[in-house]
């Protein structure tokens, strides 16, 4: 596709807007897991999947397996970390500051457990923390180099209550509470003041850095057995947003920084569990999963606006059907992206991958319209209680097996956009340069002419190609450069005073603008060649073999091709008589 720009002014700088490849792609992992799935991007826009085997391998118990995926959409390395005494169920992933990668789970003796990995998948270390007779996690965030957990503790009473505990970036304990009696699972996130959400079933509570209670409230509107809440994120002026699902409609919640419900907005049709919940510069959007026409479930995704209002709705359709659930997303914000990751169940349990543009996505990928009245409540009511200290002990996890794993992965759609070539026609004016600065420093850059870099300064007319490559694809800029020739005026003086006074001491020319070519000579009226010179910066000082030439009248020659900015001025004599006085 071809796009031509005009460009008419005094001081050339085109000011380029960033425009990214759209890495559109649907993938099924051809690995049997569970229904754990879960990715982190990085602040360099690689991705991490992590998702837990069903069936262990030789000679160990279940493990995860993680996927590096890089900038460009493509599989980095696929890893397994296994043990042989014990198996490793993830339950979150975290990327930290330092872009060190962090999984959370449990193992199968009911302990939790976390790893931190460098970029490479490389070990840094791996602990496991027990308390109770089970504990189970949910989420794992991170803040400040400070790590989060928060989960519940099943006691041998049988009497079970949320816990958060708080880590250092060595995985050692700072603190660890326990909070009210849990319900059902429940999510948690560090909020921007340090303190944290959190909820469980149908009660949401806010506590401060140390885990001391700020607020607690319960919210009628949600069944606290059947409601099944997402995620939770912040919004401005510590608002939070979360979305819960009931009799088969999820609806989207913002509460304000005290817990009270500001709006339920509008709901759409969903099954299965509420998937993550975004925050994106134009809305909010969450995902979930819908049953099709022929019974089997596909992803969904709702688009809300600020006050509660669904903008729009899409639903993939999927040519290998299955049963998809527990859909996980990320949005990219540099190409306006979002990345997704679920499980497909049906004879064998696989994964589901997929990254696609809202407003030109993959295949499959299209807008349906299904939406339900907001409800009209904002009741709430507060809740009572104490946290009190918990008791987690830590011990390291020693033998944790990390190596290379193999699996096929099929490609069901990928549809990448075309490169699109922008061109410019730009006309200079004398003296004047085109600075070309590049929307994607960042990105590989291809000149025609075999410049290297990236931004530049160009003072020549003529056709600029640079092709900007954006992973599998890219963009391409054609600069027409025309520029008006620099009017030249030349003059030589009638005469000089080579007396040493500081005036009119040399013969040189006088002209608006330099010189391509430049040759001067001068004669005697008898025809000798007195002083010769290519250097129009070097004048004539009246000497001769370092003997001053006498007062006389003398004849000169010069041929030049001017500088005329273009380079396009043709090679000329000019000539003439100069007189010295002394």
């Amino acid at each position: 596709m071809l796009f031509r720009l005009f460009a008419f002014f005094c001081c050339s700088l085109l000011c380029l807007v960033p425009i990214q490849a759209q890495l559109n792609s649907l993938q099924t992992f051809e690995v049997e897991t569970w229904y754990d799935n879960h990715l982190a991007v990085t602040n360099d826009h690689e991705l991490f999947l992590a998702s837990e085997m069903k069936y262990p391998q030789s000679n160990f118990k279940r493990g995860v397996y993680l996927i590096k995926i890089d900038s460009c959409n493509q599989i980095v390395w696929k890893k397994i970390l296994q043990k042989s005494d014990f198996a490793l169920n993830v339950h979150d992933i975290q990327i930290m500051e330092n872009g060190d990668l962090l999984l959370m789970g449990i193992t199968d003796f009911k302990e939790v457990f976390l790893i931190r990995l460098t970029p490479n998948g490389q070990e840094v270390f791996a602990r496991r923390y027990s308390y109770s007779n089970h504990d189970f996690n949910y989420t794992l965030d991170t803040r400040n180099n400070q790590i989060m957990i928060f989960g519940n503790n099943l006691f041998a009473d049988g009497t079970t209550q949320n816990y958060i505990m708080l880590l250092d970036e060595n995985g050692n304990i700072i603190w660890n509470r326990n909070f009210l009696t849990a319900v059902q699972s429940g999510e948690a996130l560090f909020c921007s003041d340090g303190g944290f959400l959190c909820h469980s079933g149908n009660v949401f509570y806010k506590t401060d850095a140390a885990g001391n209670l700020d607020w607690a409230r319960l919210y009628p509107f949600i069944d606290p057995y059947i409601g099944a809440c997402s995620n939770i994120i912040e919004g401005d002026f510590q608002s939070y947003y979360f979305s819960f699902y009931e009799d088969n409609v999820q609806r989207l919640v913002k509460i304000n920084s005290a817990g009270q419900v500001s709006w339920i907005g509008e709901g759409t049709r969903s099954h299965g569990t509420p998937g993550d919940i975004l925050l994106l510069p134009n809305g909010i959007l969450w995902a979930n999963t819908q049953l099709n026409e022929d019974g089997f479930s596909r992803p969904v995704f709702a688009l809300y606006s600020e006050s509660g209002s669904i903008l729009k709705q899409w639903a993939l359709e999927l040519d290998a059907p299955g049963y998809v659930d527990f859909v996980e997303t990320l949005f990219f914000n540099d190409d306006k992206t979002i990345a997704a990751f679920a499980t497909i169940a049906g004879d064998n349990f696989k994964d589901l991958y997929f990254r696609t543009s809202l407003t030109d996505g993959i295949c499959g990928l299209h807008e349906i319209n299904e939406v339900y009245a907001p409800l009209n409540t904002t009741a709430s009511t507060t809740v009572n209680f104490t946290p009190i200290a918990a008791g987690f002990v830590m011990s390291p996890i020693l033998g944790l097996d990390i190596r290379e794993l193999s699996f096929e992965i099929n490609d069901l759609c990928l549809d990448i956009n075309q490169p699109v070539t922008y061109e410019i026609d730009t006309l200079l004016l004398c003296g004047e340069d085109y600075s070309f600065e590049s929307p994607s420093p960042q990105l590989s850059h291809i000149w025609s002419d075999g410049y290297t870099g990236i931004n530049r300064e160009i003072s020549q007319p003529g056709i600029y190609e640079v092709e900007i490559n954006d992973c599998s694809t890219g963009f391409a800029y054609i600069l027409n450069i025309d520029k008006e020739p620099c009017l030249c005026d030349i003059q030589f003086p009638s005469a000089f005073s080579p007396n040493g006074d500081g005036l009119n001491d040399t013969f040189e020319p006088v002209s608006d603008c330099g010189f391509l070519e430049f040759e001067v000579t001068i004669y005697s009226r008898w025809g000798d060649r007195i002083y010769h010179s290519t250097d129009s910066d070097q004048g004539w000082n009246g000497f001769l073999e370092n003997k001053a030439v006498p007062e006389d009248t003398y004849v000169y020659v010069c041929k030049y091709r001017a500088d005329n900015g273009i380079g396009t001025a043709r090679l000329q004599t000019l000539s003439g008589e100069v007189l010295i006085l002394r």
